[in-house]
């Protein structure tokens, strides 16, 4: 009987054995299986985060790219001020300038017409005019 019990015995622990490496042998390429699928993602997300490394770079060096170009636009629209600025002082001065002109040329033409009337008034004088007392006159006009 101890005989046969303990063959039961033996017989209930190897199946208890094999039970249990087959649990352990599925739970084994569960785990194979979970590591392969997070291996595939882990790659993925390398490959994503290569992508995302090199997008990145793309637009820090558009980035120094456009800070230089507007660096060099800065500097065009701050020397064009400056020229607009030179030209708008050059043009006020002529302005100035002409109108000044304008002032003599104007004057000069007074001058130039009371000439005429003072020449026209010499030429008026007649034979039986006081010669003297007219020129008189007109040297008082001057």
């Amino acid at each position: 009987d101890m005989a046969d019990s303990a063959d039961g015995d033996s017989r209930t622990i190897v199946k208890l054995i094999n039970s249990l490496e087959q649990r352990l042998l599925a739970e084994l390429a569960k785990l194979t299986d979970e590591h392969i699928v997070t291996s595939k993602e882990l790659v993925s997300l390398e490959t994503d985060l290569s992508t995302a490394r090199t997008k990145r770079d793309k637009a820090v060096g558009n980035l120094k790219t456009t800070k230089q170009t507007l660096k060099s636009t800065r500097g065009k629209l701050n020397d064009f001020t400056t020229r607009l600025e030179e030209a708008t002082k050059t043009y006020e001065a002529a302005k100035k300038q002409n109108d000044k002109e304008r002032l003599d040329i104007s004057s000069q033409a007074k001058l130039i017409q009371e000439i005429i009337t003072l020449v026209e008034k010499l030429e008026a004088i007649g034979p039986d005019d006081d010669k003297d007392k007219a020129v008189a006159d007109i040297e008082a006009k001057l």
